[in-house]
């Protein structure tokens, strides 16, 4: 008897799923793999007053780490080279890590304030928060009581 392991799109409960708030805010323009470049995994979360992106970026030099937003689209690029051999070192038996172009690009809906989008960099995972505008954020109802 063998077991199967059936493993979920993890892109299907983000973008596909009618019920995530999230969804109409931004919209994959994925610039996925094809050739040599490769893209982030990313997770992103909400809060009242803003969103957060959260992309993988193992190995790379802050130096090569590009994120720019142009025309409603951020996009994140970054590049990663394998060091060049040097004479007498060991040699490489096995290479898993994939290194050359990662690239990343996110629609962005309506409802976000694209000048006061900020990055940082830190343990490999480029942390961006932008910002939500004030015609999206809840609302607070006073209630009176009588």
């Amino acid at each position: 008897m063998s077991t199967s392991i059936r493993y979920p799109n993890r892109y299907a409960t983000f973008w596909g799923a009618a019920s995530n708030a999230m969804a109409p805010a931004f919209r994959a323009t994925d610039s996925r793999a094809s050739g040599n470049t490769r893209a982030p995994a990313l997770n992103i979360r909400e809060s009242d007053t803003d969103y957060v992106v959260e992309a993988e970026l193992p190995g790379i030099d802050k130096s090569t780490l590009d994120i720019t937003v142009d025309e409603g689209v951020l996009r994140i690029a970054a590049d990663t080279n394998a060091a060049a051999p040097t004479p007498g070192a060991d040699r490489l038996l096995r290479q898993e890590r994939i290194m050359g172009r990662f690239v990343r690009e996110l629609r962005l809906g309506t409802g976000i304030v694209e000048a006061n989008i900020s990055a940082e960099y830190r343990d490999g995972i480029v942390l961006l928060t932008l910002p939500k505008t004030a015609e999206v954020q809840p609302k607070k109802v006073d209630v009176k009581i009588h």
